[in-house]
Parts: structure tokens; C-alpha cells; sequence
């Protein structure tokens, strides 16, 4: 783990902020406190752990990913609605609202990029066409949802007469009744709605002026009514021929978007009124508005589900009064191949003709929108006709229609037929941009009604798009297909939950990788785990670098969680279990008789100072000191086991200075309690103690005074305060030798979560035993053997080790043959007998 340089410990009055203070200094956006990389960055440098290959969280494509990054942002700000406990009618209001503004977010990027030059964004052509087709995708949910989530009845038809009924009353009807109609009604919508924007012919007033001036000229018959240059097979001049596929093209690009209002004003703005009044004739017939009900609109809903159905002012008794007669016509036309293509396809497209109509089609919705335009128009022809079975037509004439459509009449075999319909336009459709295909196959799942096969398809893409290592359309997929499998969660849709909380997870990550840091809360919330909702979150919080000031861990821990229920408590204690287990995982701990002892006074690692401070997290809430103080015993074996010193001293300093630690460890021997981590904590004060202290001693045993003018007075000084020294050395020793430490089975502690979180507690302090007594024992004797002609008895007391160690009850000795240090104290015994023997036994009088 490589958190840089360690940074001195702050004051205490800039580490702790009292949660009661001003809570806006708490919300304020942190973005840069994260282990430390070359800049002020959020992550460890190296990155986040992820699944993620590298190459899917560069910055390579800098403009449009920092662009997407700040679009997760947007995105959670609906979002967080759906966390709201409201009832279902409330429910099904915030999920229409969430997922209109997803629309709204989408288009406004895909705006942003579409316009080019426009600040610092410019154009990139394939991040416009991912935004557009998200922007598409989220508005056909939003429509499928309305038409699907509708009432059966929200028009009142009981008193309609049938078969004297108008053409736009038959339509309501239709829409009302039948859900398969209103479906293919609104993906017909849907299509013509997202349509791109074209650029029309503009209006030349006068009828075929180049044509006309070319026929006074010459001497033969002028015949200029619309069937005249086909029926005499008189060739328009130039300007007016390519002014005229002009024309038509623009008329049926506006027939493709639903606008055929749009069409009849061109084709009348240009002199061409017989082209106006035949296309006019798709409009249905109304009769049923008097100038009284005009007068009353304000009182009459003009909109079922969204949509116009009445018509306005003007357009009222308008439309063909014999609508299969009209439609006859225009297969008639569509068919005839002597006109222009694109007229033959706006007529086509008029009566539901699926050959003429997708000779012109260029896209995958442009296909679509012809299939599902016949099956409007034909559906709505047959409706109309089954309600006048009675009535004699004015046109008994069979209709000449597309077979291809006839075969949709049930709604039984509505839905199987589309399938077969997105094969043959999969095989029709020329090259198309792989991320509009993925996007296609989601809407095409989306109108089938087939939301988990789209789940599915959506995480094989994100899976295949890890492999290839695209960046801008992963992220972009991802975050996609998160809010829609929330928006399925919420729904209550038949979703894989497993799967859904995978994608969840991914996202989480995800936006920790990114450094989404204000946002990642709301998302680990959405997860239906709550044991995975605490790792996630530890799995963020385990990221801070080690210098983060206290604020921040309590915005993160507390401030930013509470709103969203998340289990603080649990989550903190988490975070230091990971912390702690990720330095386990990286380093093997050592054999007893390979530990070495680091000095006091070495600097410590990064890792271990990211260790230490890591305890701050169970700070936040008062009653989780407890739980610190079990770690920090954790964390006080670890470096012992280790050798290091340094790493252990620090450690006890920075509890001891720490406002919420401190008035546990510095608590007195008479108010710990032996089954508390406390007790057990007091023993290693005690042994840091002793190495202090001996540390001290040796220092001041390699400064005795040799010669000098003042050598009597020093070398009395000096000999005080080696003696002073050394009895504080032994004093220590005995306090750990015949404490916690010299039990053979130390005492465990009451509750059940501290016993849960020593596991190996015993093995460990077994191995801490098996290293540090015989170092103790060792170093005691160097005291009292170095001192023998300075305190008298001194070098008996070194003898008398041997008797410790040999203490039937205690079994020191097991110690040394587990450190492979006996050879070594037999040596050190020996020389205490031999001193002694040269002393005469003195040091026993």
C-alpha cells in the first residue's frame, strides 16, 4: 500500500470538530482526500482496487470522459427521489418524474455536443450518438410505461353509437381498448418523435414555373394538372424535375416524423394544393365538435395518455369521409411506378404500405417506424370497417392493401409477428454504428416487453466492452444500465436481483473510481444487502489517505450515510477490518526465532502510519471506542509479531494524544478492569515502557564519564543516574513479567463482537510471548550484570533469572526454546557465574 510520505499528526485543536458544530463546514464537497497520488487526488496512487482493466478508467479521451463524469452527478439527483417511503399512486408519480429527467439530462448533453464550437466541449460525433440514443431509449420507457401503467377506461364510451360514430371517435375507442393498438401507437410516436432533424426544400410559390414558360414556347399541347406530364409522358424542365423530388422527399420526411400538417402547408405554400388535399385526407373525420364545444374545450381532455386526439379548431370536419376509399387510393399511388420514389413512399406511409415505404428507409428506425406504421394503419382500418359492417360503403370496391400486414388482425399474434419484423430488419439494415446497435437491441427488448433479456444483454455488453477496452461507451453503458435496473428495482419489475445487485456493485465501484465521492452513499443504499452494503461502503471509506482531517471522516461516515439508513457503526468498524486485512494479505508474518527488533527511534513505514490513523474511524460515534481500543490491541500485536518497535511506539503515542482514546489509555491500574481490552492494552504500555526505559538506561550507560577536570563530580552524578535507571528498567520488567503477559492463558473478553474480532487473539499472544520474554529476560540481565559494581546485588539478581525462566507455574523456558534463545541466556547465566565465582560469592552476602 503506498500512501506516500507520512505527514506529522495535526494539533488536536484542528482534529477534532464537534458534530454539533456548523453542519454546512460538514457538507462542503471534498474531492481530493484519498491515498495519496502525484496531485491532490481522492485514490491511493496505483488507482482503486477494481475489477476494472486499466484501461477502462483512463483519461485518454479527456473532454468527453471529464463530460461523462460529471453526468454521474446529474443523474443522482433524480435518483435519490426513489428513495423516498411514499404510497404506490405517490410511487408511480417520483418514477415517472425520475425517469423523465433522465431524458432531460441526456438530450441536454446530447444538445451540448451536437452543437459544435460551443465552449470548451465541441463536437465529438460519438459521444452525441450515445447520448442521443440514451436520450431515445429513456424516452420509449417513459412512453411504454404511461400506455402500459394506464387505466382500461379514462374515456366514457358507453353511449357511442358504433356504427354511426366518427372516424376520430372509432380511433379514441380503438386507443382505449385495445392495449396492443395503443402500444404500436406509441412506439409509432415514439419513432416519429425521435426522428432527426432534416432540412425541408424551400417554398417556390409559383407551380412549375421553368416547365410552364419551356410549353409556351414550343407548339405542342400544354397539359400542366397533376396526372398530365406522367399521362403524357411530358418530362418536367430541370429546375422544376429536381425542385419536385425535392418537394416530396421533404413530404415524406415530415409524414416519417408525424407531421404531415407540416407537409400539406409546404406542398400549399408551393402551389401544389392537389398534393396539400390528398395528403390531407389521413386526417381523421370528426364531426363531433359543434361551435358550443369549441366554446367549452377548456372542460374536455384533449389528450388520452399524452397524445392528441381531438382536433383543433381548424381541423375540425375535415379528414376523407371515406377513409378506405382515401387509403385505396394511396396504395394505388405508392405502387405505381412511374412517380418518384420518395412520393411513392410518402403515400406508402400514408395508407401502412411496408414494400414502397421502405425503399427510402435508411436506418434501423427508419425500418422499424414503417413495420410498426402498418400495423397502426391497418389495425385502425379494420376497426374502422368492423364498426360499419352495417353500413353500405361508398366505396364496395375490395381494398387493395399489403398482404404482409393482414396477418395482424388478432392481438394474439401481434407480438410474435415483431420478432420475425426486427430479424428481417436486421437483415435489411446496411452498416450500422455498433453503439447505436447496442442501444437498438435494448429498445427492441423494450418494446417486446422484455425488460430482463434486456438486463441481460446490457451486462454481456459491459462485459465485452471490458475485454475490448473502450473507456467512453463503458462508462457511459454502465451508468446507463444501473438507473434502468433501478428503475425495474423500484418497479417491482421481474428482475434478477442477483444480477441487479452485481450491476449495483459495479456501478459503486465505479464511482469510486472516478471519485464520484458525494453520490456513492445514495448508490450503495439501492442495494438489497446489507451485508454488502457494508462492505462497498467500508470498501470507499478504506481509500481516505492517511492525513484526512477528522471533518471529513465524519461527513463521509455520518453526515453523507445517515440520510440513506446506511449501518455507520458497522460500516466503521468495516473499514478498519479491510485496512487491516489488506496489510495482512501483503506481507507474510514471520517465525518467531526470524523476528528482529527494530530500534525506538526509526521512522516508521507509510503502511503502518496508515494503519495507525486508520483507528480514527471508530472516533465518530462515542460507543464504538470500545471497538478501537480491541483494534488497537490488534494493531499493537501485529507490530510486535513484526519487530516493530518503532511502528508500536508511535502507535501508543498517537492513542494517547488522541482526545477520544486518551482517557481510556492513560486510565489508572486501579480502574482496569482484567476482562477489558484495557487490561490487555496496559500491558503493552507497561512493555513499551520498559523498552523506553532501557533505551534510556543504555543511553545513559555509553555516556559515562572517562576523565576530566570535573570527572569526580560527573562520574556521582552519573552513578545516581544509572541507578535511578536501572531500577526503573526492573521495575517494568517485573510489572510485565508477572502481569497479563506472564499468564499462560490470558483472560478473553465479555462480548460477543470483541471475541468476534480476535480471532487468533490467543496463537498471537502466545507468538508476542514467545518473542519479547526472552528479550525482556535478556535485557534485564545486560542491565543488572553491566551495573553488578554499582548496586550492590545486582549480579545475584542477574543469576536469579535463570529462576525465572525455570518457574515450573510460569514456563518461561518454553518461551526461549520456541525463540531458539536458550543457548543464548545459558551463555548470559554463565557469565553471571563467572563473575560471581571471581567476586568470592559476595554479591550473595
Amino acid at each position: 500500500m503506498d500512501i506516500g510520505t507520512p505527514l506529522p499528526l495535526l494539533p488536536h485543536a484542528r482534529m477534532i470538530t464537534p458534530i454539533t458544530a456548523d453542519r454546512s463546514f460538514y457538507m462542503t464537497p471534498v474531492t481530493s482526500f484519498m491515498r495519496s497520488a502525484p496531485t491532490p487526488a481522492i485514490f491511493a496512487s496505483g488507482g482503486a482496487r477494481t475489477d476494472y482493466p486499466e484501461s477502462i478508467i483512463q483519461d485518454d479521451i479527456e473532454e468527453e470522459i471529464s463530460d461523462i463524469n460529471e453526468s454521474f452527478d446529474r443523474f443522482a439527483e433524480p435518483t435519490s427521489n426513489l428513495k423516498r417511503e411514499v404510497d404506490d399512486e405517490e410511487l408511480d408519480n417520483i418514477i415517472c418524474s425520475v425517469v423523465l429527467h433522465y431524458e432531460k439530462i441526456s438530450d441536454r448533453w446530447f444538445k451540448l455536443y451536437q452543437e459544435e464550437g460551443k465552449g470548451f466541449f465541441g463536437t465529438n460525433m460519438r459521444v452525441t450518438k450515445l447520448w442521443e440514443s440514451e436520450r431515445n431509449t429513456w424516452k420509449l420507457i417513459r412512453l411504454l410505461k404511461m400506455i402500459r401503467d394506464r387505466s382500461d377506461q379514462q374515456l366514457d364510451l358507453n353511449d357511442l353509437e358504433r356504427e354511426y360514430a366518427s372516424d376520430a371517435e372509432l380511433f379514441k375507442e380503438l386507443l382505449v381498448t385495445e392495449p396492443e393498438f395503443a402500444e404500436a401507437y406509441i412506439v409509432r410516436l415514439w419513432l416519429q418523435e425521435i426522428a432527426p432533424e432534416f432540412e425541408p426544400v424551400e417554398v417556390t410559390p409559383n407551380y412549375l414555373p421553368n416547365t410552364l414558360e419551356q410549353a409556351q414556347q414550343s407548339s405542342g399541347p400544354l397539359e400542366l394538372d397533376p396526372d398530365g406530364p406522367i399521362r403524357l409522358s411530358q418530362p418536367l424542365a430541370d429546375p422544376d424535375d429536381e425542385y419536385d423530388r425535392a418537394l416530396v422527399k421533404s413530404v415524406f420526411e415530415y409524414i416519417r416524423r408525424g407531421q404531415g400538417h407540416f407537409a400539406s402547408d409546404l406542398c400549399e405554400k408551393s402551389g401544389h394544393y392537389w398534393r396539400a388535399a390528398s395528403i390531407g385526407g389521413c386526417n381523421l373525420y370528426d364531426d363531433s365538435i359543434t361551435e358550443n364545444d369549441l366554446q367549452a374545450m377548456d372542460s374536455v381532455d384533449s389528450e388520452v395518455d399524452g397524445f392528441d386526439v381531438l382536433p383543433n379548431e381548424d381541423e375540425r370536419k375535415i379528414g376523407a369521409v371515406n377513409r378506405s376509399l382515401w387509403r385505396s387510393v394511396c396504395f394505388k399511388l405508392a405502387a405505381d411506378n412511374r412517380l418518384d420514389h420518395y412520393e411513392r413512399a410518402a403515400y406508402g406511409a400514408l395508407c401502412g404500405d411496408l414494400d414502397n415505404t421502405m425503399r427510402v428507409c435508411n436506418t434501423w428506425e427508419d425500418y422499424v417506424w414503417v413495420f410498426y406504421n402498418a400495423i397502426v394503419e391497418d389495425k385502425l382500418e379494420q376497426h374502422l370497417r368492423s364498426a360499419r359492417k352495417n353500413v353500405q360503403e361508398i366505396d364496395d370496391e375490395p381494398l387493395d392493401t399489403n398482404g404482409d400486414t393482414q396477418k395482424i388482425h388478432e392481438p394474439s399474434v401481434i407480438f410474435p409477428l415483431i420478432e420475425n419484423l426486427f430479424t428481417k430488419i436486421q437483415s435489411l439494415s446496411t452498416i450500422r454504428d455498433p453503439d447505436q446497435v447496442t442501444f437498438q437491441e435494448v429498445q427492441k427488448l423494450l418494446i417486446l416487453n422484455k425488460s430482463k433479456d434486456a438486463v441481460e444483454y446490457l451486462c454481456n455488453e459491459l462485459e465485452e466492452l471490458k475485454k475490448k477496452e473502450d473507456p467512453l461507451k463503458f462508462q457511459h453503458l454502465l451508468r446507463f444500465t444501473t438507473h434502468y435496473v433501478l428503475y425495474l428495482k423500484k418497479l417491482r419489475a421481474d428482475a434478477d436481483k442477483e444480477q441487479t445487485k452485481l450491476i449495483l456493485k459495479d456501478y459503486v465501484k465505479f464511482l469510486i473510481t472516478l471519485q464520484r465521492n458525494d453520490i456513492i452513499a445514495l448508490y450503495t443504499s439501492m442495494i438489497d444487502d446489507e451485508s454488502e452494503i457494508i462492505d462497498l461502503y467500508a470498501y470507499f471509506l478504506s481509500r481516505f489517505n492517511a492525513d484526512v482531517e477528522r471533518y471529513v471522516r465524519v461527513r463521509y461516515l455520518s453526515l453523507l450515510t445517515e440520510p440513506y439508513g446506511l449501518p455507520m457503526t458497522r460500516i466503521a468498524r468495516r473499514t478498519v477490518q479491510m485496512i487491516f486485512e489488506e496489510a495482512q494479505a501483503k506481507e507474510e508474518m514471520p517465525q518467531v526465532e526470524q523476528v528482529h527488533l527494530s530500534e525506538l527511534g526509526e521512522p516508521i513505514t507509510p503502511d503502518d502510519h496508515f494503519l495507525i490513523v486508520s483507528l480514527d474511524w471508530l472516533t465518530v460515534e462515542p460507543e464504538q471506542l470500545m471497538e478501537g481500543m480491541i483494534f488497537a490491541n490488534a494493531l499493537c500485536r501485529r507490530f510486535l509479531l513484526f519487530g516493530r518497535l518503532n511502528a508500536f511506539k508511535e502507535l501508543m503515542r498517537f492513542l494517547q494524544k488522541h482526545p477520544q482514546y486518551s482517557p481510556m489509555v492513560m486510565a489508572s491500574e486501579s480502574q482496569l478492569q482484567e476482562r477489558t481490552p484495557y487490561y490487555e492494552f496496559a500491558g503493552y504500555s507497561s512493555l513499551l515502557e520498559f523498552f523506553e526505559a532501557y533505551d534510556k538506561w543504555y543511553d545513559t550507560w555509553t555516556r559515562r564519564p572517562t576523565t576530566g577536570q570535573s570527572y569526580q563530580q560527573e562520574a556521582g552524578e552519573w552513578k545516581l543516574t544509572i541507578e535511578h535507571e536501572t531500577a526503573e528498567v526492573e521495575k517494568y520488567f517485573r510489572r510485565i513479567m508477572y502481569s497479563v503477559w506472564g499468564q499462560k492463558n490470558p483472560q478473553k473478553t465479555l462480548t460477543d463482537v470483541i471475541d468476534s474480532m480476535e480471532t487468533g487473539k490467543e496463537n498471537e499472544l502466545n507468538d508476542v510471548r514467545y518473542i519479547y520474554i526472552p528479550e525482556l529476560v535478556i535485557r534485564m540481565h545486560n542491565v543488572l550484570y553491566e551495573t553488578r559494581q554499582i548496586t550492590g546485588g545486582n549480579l545475584a539478581k542477574s543469576l536469579n533469572l535463570a529462576n525465572v525462566v525455570a518457574d515450573a507455574e510460569l514456563k518461561f523456558y518454553e518461551h526461549f526454546q520456541a525463540s531458539k534463545k536458550m543457548t543464548l541466556l545459558l551463555t548470559l547465566i554463565r557469565d553471571s557465574s563467572l563473575a560471581l565465582i571471581e567476586d568470592n560469592g559476595k554479591a550473595f552476602a
